[in-house]
């Protein structure tokens, strides 16, 4: 085994906003923005959600007590966990919503564990891909919300073989945030969200607390 050769792993945030909508049926759509733009608003007669994806900046291998919203470039060491705190805030003055972290993970599950919070509920998976919806709905009208992060660290094997470190190239982990106005209910919500990322068959039968 060669448990000191590097490997690289790129993260990307991409912040997803979505509005309140007078209709009854469907949550008004906002848009998604680019890698490196996180956070903007979008208005409407009922109100308006804004959102800021971050996490903490790496540098020099080290988490810093700085925010980045445009992701990290690590590299992984066999047996060297990786500090990395994705994290929703709620914008000040964002009207009541239903929160959802949409992530694509293309790291191998046989050497790297990701543990999410018990704070986000997950509500569909296909392949490299999950969604998962937030414990309680999120009202930020009277001063911003940040929420518990999704995951806190990726674990990483204290033994991987030299065969999948030298057939390594550079992977990534995709993750989004979205967000629907409550002015829907939670089973419209979460098929909202689903569709918007193409998960079928949702979760829908669970329990979301309020605010």
């Amino acid at each position: 085994m060669r448990n000191s050769q590097k490997m690289m792993i790129a993260v990307l945030l991409i912040a997803v906003i979505a509005l309140t909508s007078v209709s009854s049926s469907i949550s008004l759509l906002s848009g998604t923005t680019n890698p490196v733009v996180n956070s903007f608003t979008f208005s409407s007669e009922t109100g308006s959600i804004s959102l800021t994806l971050d996490e903490a900046l790496i540098e020099n291998g080290e988490s810093t007590s700085s925010r980045t919203t445009s992701g990290n470039t690590y590299y992984i060491e066999a047996g060297k966990d990786i500090s990395k705190d994705p994290t929703i805030t709620m914008n000040s003055g964002s009207v009541e919503a239903y929160v959802f972290f949409y992530m694509d993970n293309n790291l191998s599950s046989d050497y790297f564990t990701i543990n999410c919070s018990d704070s986000w509920i997950k509500i569909a998976s296909d392949g490299t891909k999950s969604l998962y919806i937030y414990e309680s709905k999120v009202d930020a009208t009277s001063g911003s919300k940040t929420l518990d992060a999704l995951f806190t660290k990726i674990e990483v094997s204290t033994t991987i073989p030299e065969e999948f470190i030298s057939s390594f190239d550079s992977k990534t982990i995709t993750l989004q945030a979205y967000a629907v106005g409550t002015d829907v209910d939670l089973s419209t919500a979460i098929n909202q969200a689903a569709e918007k990322f193409d998960f079928s068959n949702p979760t829908t039968n669970i329990t979301v607390n309020d605010n």
